[in-house]
């Protein structure tokens, strides 16, 4: 009998959303807690321009200084429904332009179609230098709430551009993989709060 509840357990909980937290999947050192220990702040993203559907996009940037990501949200601009979000860190510098794709990161966060209007709460480290991708869309089709690309913002008050960059994949169905950049052109806009 307890063999039938597992397994029912397990058929029934694939039905609800995924969430991978850094711990579980990927590698990255934590900071002390004193290093992030400040209030959090949100990074400022471009008004919404257009919509995309279906593969999701996002945006990568080279961290102008240690700071820890405490939170991400997909803003609900373009659809309201389910919340998929995806943090990486590549290990041989920013992804490559379009078509060639790059596995070689660490994925430091995974959540797939979390019902909620609320922010994924996360505790990952960042250090200087570290380049970072974060995508992220709304409900089943992967919808995106565009913004304009190479988009100028700050973190804790040093400069950073936000580039464009993509997996050719609906993320609610896949984790990341063969990722590239591309150019100038829209970022997916996905919120990201830090503490420095």
């Amino acid at each position: 009998m307890r063999y039938v509840f597992l397994l029912f357990f397990l058929i029934d909980s694939s039905i609800c959303y995924s969430q991978i937290l850094p711990a579980q999947h990927g590698v990255h050192d934590k900071k002390e807690v004193a290093s992030c220990s400040s209030s959090e702040s949100l990074m400022a993203l471009p008004n919404q321009s257009s919509t995309y559907s279906s593969k999701v996009r996002g945006y990568h940037f080279t961290a102008p200084t240690d700071f820890c990501i405490s939170a991400v949200k997909v803003p609900t601009d373009a659809n309201s429904g389910c919340q998929s979000v995806a943090i990486v860190k590549f290990n041989s510098g920013p992804p490559p332009a379009y078509n060639n794709t790059t596995n070689d990161f660490s994925q430091l966060h995974y959540t797939s179609c979390l019902a909620s209007t609320d922010k994924i709460t996360v505790d990952i480290s960042v250090s200087q230098g570290d380049v970072i991708g974060i995508y992220g869309c709304r409900g089943t089709g992967c919808v995106i709430s565009y913004g304009s690309g190479n988009y100028s913002t700050t973190i804790a008050e040093n400069a950073v551009t936000l580039y464009r960059s993509l997996m050719q994949f609906n993320l609610v169905s896949n984790q990341m993989k063969e990722i590239s950049s591309e150019g100038g052109t829209s970022i997916s806009r996905v919120e990201m709060y830090y503490k420095n």
